[in-house]
Parts: structure tokens; sequence; C-alpha cells
């Protein structure tokens, strides 16, 4: 009755005396456990032993082993009486040995397409360069026709030199008579404007072109009017979007690349790079 008994040191609610009175249970179950298990393993000894020194002696002896039996000499055979000699047989006829498959040379990988022979592609890798623009918006329009086709060209920001053919008229020592000069073409119909090439140096430029066609139109027209001209060839870097189809793999795919951009009459350089 001791080990149920509670004393609390100090008051507690209903709930801490249920878990210590728990606990005290728990333990008195595992000591009665473990007592029991010492009991039976001290009477499985004993009676093992009473066993042992009751009925330990009477069990049979093992049988003797039995010594092997020497195996018998085997007594010699009668001689065989020698048959008649059999006919010789025919040689049979040398194996034949199988043919080698003949090995035919490799030859270079050749197409046929309508009875044309095609060479083989050559390896490396191609570039297609579609132009060059200093107009933003023209490259944009190559680059949408382009990925109609189902391709995805590539923009390549760089300067490139512009030649620039300048048409002008008169020089004047002083700007007021550029700006009459200039006042004069106005009336005739022709856009300018007055510029400074140097000290003391003014002339009217009436246009800029960038190819001799363009150019040799104006200068005719002003020939007509008695203008005196002169032409101006020069060369200015520009900002340029150069629009590019890179890492075609070998010429099959160029000629089929190729073949889609002339059906829709795009212009193009094929740039080969080892």
């Amino acid at each position: 009755m001791a080990d149920n008994e509670y004393k609390p040191e100090e008051e507690g609610s209903l709930d801490e005396f249920e878990k210590d009175v728990i606990a005290q249970e728990k333990k008195k179950s595992q000591r009665n456990l473990a007592i029991s298990l010492v009991v039976l393993v001290v009477l499985a000894g004993a009676g093992y032993y009473l066993y042992s020194s009751m009925f330990g002696g009477s069990e049979a002896p093992p049988p003797p082993v039995q010594p092997p039996k020497l195996a018998s000499t085997p007594e010699p055979a009668a001689p065989a009486v020698p048959a008649a000699p059999a006919a010789p047989a025919k040689p049979a006829a040398p194996p034949v040995a199988p043919a080698k498959p003949a090995v035919a040379s490799t030859p270079p990988a050749v197409s046929k397409v309508a009875g044309a022979k095609i060479t083989p592609a050559a390896p490396g890798t191609y570039t297609l360069q579609l132009g060059v623009f200093t107009e933003k918006k023209n490259a944009e329009a190559i680059i949408k026709q382009v990925e109609s086709l189902g391709f995805s060209p590539e923009t390549l920001e760089k300067p490139v030199s512009v030649k620039s053919i300048g048409i002008y008229t008169g020089y004047y020592r002083y700007r007021e008579l550029a700006l009459e000069g200039s006042a004069k073409l106005t009336k005739d119909g022709f856009a300018n404007k007055v510029v400074l090439k140097g000290p003391g140096n003014y002339t009217v430029e009436v246009g800029a072109y960038r190819t001799e066609k363009q150019a040799d139109g104006l200068v005719k027209q002003l020939n007509a009017k008695g203008y005196k001209v002169d032409v101006d060839y020069t060369s200015v870097k520009k900002p340029a979007s150069v629009v590019l189809l890179r890492n075609i793999e070998n010429a099959d795919r160029v000629k089929e690349i190729t073949g889609a951009l002339a059906e829709k009459k795009i212009d193009y350089v094929v740039l080969k790079k080892k």
C-alpha cells in the first residue's frame, strides 16, 4: 500500500495528481515485470540442470566408424580379336572456304535529284548578311519579312562609312550675299540652306544624296536654270544596323534558306567561317 500513497510537497491541481499516480503505477508494473522475468530465468536454469543430471548418461554410444573398403583390382580384359580391315572410305571433298564479303570502297556521299549528281555539302559554319541599314525602320522591315519565313535574324549595331554627295552652288565672302543666293534658289523651286565651309567662305547647299544617279538628276535641273554647280563627294560615319542569319551548319541548309529569301526578293551575301 505504501507504493500507492501520494504525499505532495506542495498543493497542486487534480491533473498533476492523476499524472503522478499514473507514473507510479507504471513504475510498479515495470518492476513487477522485471522480477517475473528473473524468476522465470532461474526456474528454467534449474530445470535444465535437473534434466541433464537424470538423463544425460543414458544416451546410446555413437556407432563405430567403418573403415573404407579398398577398391578391388580389375582383372585384365581378354585381348580383342582384330576385325577384318574395312574398305578404305572415299576421301571427303575438302571444305569450301566461305567467300569473303566484298568490301566496297566508301565513295563520297552523293545524292541524285532528277538524275543529276549533287556534290556533298562542304563542312563549315555559314552566315548570311541580309543588309546594312542606316535607317532603323528599313532594318525592321527586312527583319519582319525574314521572320515571316520562319527564320530568326540577328541585328548587329555598328558605325559604317556612308558616302555623301553634296550639291552646292555659289561661293560668297559674306553671309548676307549667301542669303541672297539662297533666296533666288528658293524662288526657282529648289530647297536649300546656307552653310559655312570655312572662314569667309559661304555656299548654298541644294541637296545631299547617296547615289550618283540621284545627284545627277538635280545637277541637270540646276544647270538648266543657269546655276554653276559644284559636286562634293565625302564619306561620313553613321550608326547602322547589320541584319544577319548566323550559325547555318552546312551548304544544303544555306541553299534552302537562300531559296526562300530569293522568292521574297530579299538580298543577301553568304559568308563562310571555317
